[in-house]
């Protein structure tokens, strides 16, 4: 028994291994591409934003400023702490980012063996190993990356959480979610609720788990809901007052695909903070 626990734990590690030096192959040739450095540096792009927003807190700026966070703050300030401690270097965000995503490929096996099997688990861990786009994304100033390392290693809590017996997990899930949200607001919050009352009985205690995961979600939101309320002039309570997302896909004169940039856009925008 324990033979085969250690030869599925080696596999495991060797997917891991992959993932991570398949990342940073490609890390080490995008860097020598030229346009990589200009998509940054150009104001056209989101990853100017980040990059901008991620110098701007690491030169001291801890607050944020004065003025309610334009996107979700989570990823700026991953970038400043980085930026911090190394320089303004994007390999190291790169390299951090890809290890984060190696890691999760070997909570995605936990979480699809626990759920399924062990055959599929090595299916999923190895697809997402060497799934282009993911590759792509480790080597970009965006939150993609981070935000599917965040959100893995959530269900990865939410699976231990509901199939175990101990409250502080659901605590912890809850925090994680936080984060994500801090990251990027539209996951869909009240599903997890729904899963969770759902999935775990009595419904007595299933209460009690959705209460310590909704605390764990306040307690990393709360401080950031009342920055920007002081900051704010109309006094809103908001992770951030990006609209744009929204705006494309739910008001009639969006495309669909595109902001369009009308009065009632920039009305919507002002009253946001």
């Amino acid at each position: 028994m324990s033979v085969a626990v250690k030869k599925n734990e080696r596999l495991v590690f060797f997917v891991f291994l992959a993932a991570f030096l398949i990342r940073v192959l490609y890390i080490l040739q995008i860097l020598k591409f030229p346009l990589t450095e200009y998509l940054i540096r150009s104001n056209v792009f989101d990853q100017y934003g980040f990059d901008k927003a991620g110098i701007f807190i690491a030169s001291g700026n801890w607050f944020g400023g004065n003025e309610i966070f334009g996107k979700e703050p989570l990823y700026s300030y991953f970038l400043a702490v980085i930026y911090k401690v190394f320089g303004w270097n994007h390999f190291w965000v790169y390299l951090i980012q890809a290890m984060l995503t190696s890691v999760s490929v070997a909570l995605l096996y936990k979480v699809t063996k626990e759920i399924f099997n062990k055959i599929a688990a090595y299916i999923a861990a190895f697809i997402f190993a060497f799934y282009a786009v993911s590759i792509f994304y480790d080597a970009l100033i965006l939150r993609a990356s981070f935000l599917t390392s965040i959100n893995i290693f959530l269900f990865y809590l939410l699976v231990r959480a509901q199939r175990g017996d101990k409250p502080i997990l659901w605590l912890v899930s809850g925090l994680v979610l936080g984060l994500s949200i801090l990251t990027r607001q539209n996951i869909l919050f009240p599903f997890i609720i729904i899963f969770v009352l759902v999935s775990v009985r009595p419904f007595k205690r299933s209460l009690k788990c959705v209460l310590i995961f909704t605390l764990g979600l306040f307690f990393v939101l709360t401080p950031v809901l009342i920055r920007n309320y002081l900051v704010s002039d109309n006094k809103n309570l908001r992770v951030s007052k990006e609209v744009n997302a929204f705006w494309v896909g739910n008001t009639h004169t969006s495309s669909g695909v595109d902001v369009v940039w009308s009065p009632e856009y920039h009305r919507l925008e002002g009253r946001s903070g």
